[in-house]
């Protein structure tokens, strides 16, 4: 089904506003303020919307964009009746403090845009916007999410459907449901797209999370599967699918925020032959997700280009830590001293796994690494570094003030012999430092990682053309 948001009028609002996000707001301001008029074939959609406001709101109103998704402007051009001309959706809101958004649906007659349907939605912004065609009839229904006002993590979507009637196309809404994370899928694969909404669900004092799949049946959608997940996964970071053809259940994979800094992944799969929702990373007796939980802030990916996607998994890497400044200099070579204060900051050895069998426990490894958060990059390891993961023959000291990872060997459980740094630092700098010891690695944009190797790093086989390859920027 195609889809296609209007570039002239992104990029007459882009004029005003820098950042999508943002609401436009139209008043009986100098035309010096106002966007310029679209050409071309939508050159009347504005002026069509804005004589239908002007009327109503007395040319003082807002342009709502949705936050996330694939459609990110107030007008949405989409072929929603499929009978191949695009009709058009604008999202505004009178100009009044939390106000509620407005939905203002036109078709093109004979190059006239005439407004067929203007109604309320639910929030007091647009979370987000998708298409997909739920029974299969070949029209597509249109999916919103709303922020409502009273709360930042609930959401509302509603679902409307287009029909035809002898007084023209109507908008009638389908469906509304409670949710904090959604994905149109056809899991089930049987060439209607299902609607899988991530939702809470309280019982008492007790929180949890469910994944409920929504279908359409006999003109409405139903419920028709949902499963258990962890409570964590309610403030979620990303939802997406794994398609790996016909032989293989589509998998959906949920990463949430776990704590201050930390993550979980969710794996939600349709088993066809109990014909319901199966998460098989989720522990129904303790009620949460044990087996991907990690330290860093981290999503699952694909990580080795193979079309399946690897979930990072934590473990400490043995007397790694937080050096002080005053311990470990630049130009240390040699023994380390950590900083006492320090001692319970731990590096984490992370090794990337594919569940693809859903053994909880015998999930398999493609790859380890170590992930600098917060300079942008992960260092992935040589597989004779850690043939035995519990005992990795490598830790690492950060200097953070310096930016500065040191690698050393591990040797009978201690550690030894520093075997290079990574140095992270701007671009501008390293232009003039003009400093022979490091070797550039990789650039970032305004940033560059370099690298020293020590005078041990050759006992191991450890030189530069191994280290260009083995980091990796955190897209």
């Amino acid at each position: 089904m195609k889809k296609h948001i209007l570039a002239c009028f992104a990029l007459a609002f882009s004029l005003v506003f820098l950042f999508s996000g943002c609401s436009l707001r139209f008043t009986a301001l100098p035309n010096l303020l106002r966007p310029p008029k679209p050409i071309g074939e939508y050159s009347g959609l504005q002026e069509a919307f804005e004589s239908y406001v002007a009327t109503s709101t007395g040319k003082n109103f807002l342009l709502k964009t949705p936050i996330t998704g694939d459609y990110r402007s107030s007008f949405i051009m989409y072929d929603v009746d499929n009978d191949g001309e695009e009709e058009a959706f604008v999202f505004y809101t009178p100009n009044k403090e939390q106000s509620t958004v407005r939905v203002h649906f036109m078709d093109s007659q004979n190059g006239q845009w005439t407004l067929h349907n203007d109604f309320p939605g639910i929030g007091s912004d647009v979370y987000s916007v998708a298409f997909a065609d739920l029974n299969g009839d070949g029209v597509s229904e249109m999916l919103v999410g709303w922020n409502l006002f009273d709360s930042k993590e609930s959401k509302m979507l509603s679902v409307y459907q287009y029909s035809s009637t002898e007084n023209g196309p109507v908008i009638n809404t389908l469906a509304r449901e409670t949710f904090s994370a959604m994905l149109p899928v056809d899991i089930d694969r049987d060439g209607s797209v299902e609607i899988f909404l991530l939702t809470p669900e309280t019982t008492g004092t007790a929180h949890a999370a469910v994944g409920k799949l929504l279908k359409m049946e006999n003109g409405s959608l139903a419920m028709v599967s949902k499963v258990m997940l962890d409570p964590k996964t309610l403030n979620y970071v990303s939802i997406k699918e794994e398609d790996l053809g016909i032989q293989v259940p589509l998998k959906i994979y949920i990463d949430a925020n776990a704590g201050a800094s930390g993550m979980i992944t969710e794996i939600v799969y349709w088993n066809s032959q109990s014909q319901k929702l199966v998460a098989p990373l989720y522990d129904e007796k303790k009620g949460i997700n044990p087996v991907t939980r990690r330290y860093e802030p981290i999503a699952s990916r694909d990580i080795n280009n193979d079309a399946i996607f690897e979930v990072p998994v934590q473990i400490i890497l043995p007397d790694s830590g937080y050096a002080s400044p005053n311990l470990l200099s630049s130009d240390a070579m040699g023994a380390v001293q950590t900083d006492p204060a320090a001692e319970e900051q731990k590096l984490y050895l992370t090794k990337w796994v594919q569940f693809q069998e859903f053994e909880p426990q015998t999930g398999k490894v493609v790859a380890y690494s170590s992930i600098n958060y917060s300079d942008g990059y992960m260092f992935f390891y040589p597989d004779q570094w850690v043939e035995d993961e519990k005992s990795p023959k490598i830790t690492i000291i950060s200097n953070l003030q310096e930016r500065r990872w040191t690698f050393f060997a591990m040797k009978n459980g201690k550690i030894g012999e520093e075997l290079f740094n990574i140095w992270t630092l701007p671009a501008e700098q390293w232009e003039k430092s003009q400093n022979a010891d490091y070797t550039l690695l990789k650039e970032n944009g305004s940033v560059v990682y370099v690298a020293r190797l020590s005078g041990a790093a050759s006992q191991y086989d450890i030189d530069f053309d191994q280290l260009k390859t083995s980091i990796s920027i955190i897209e």
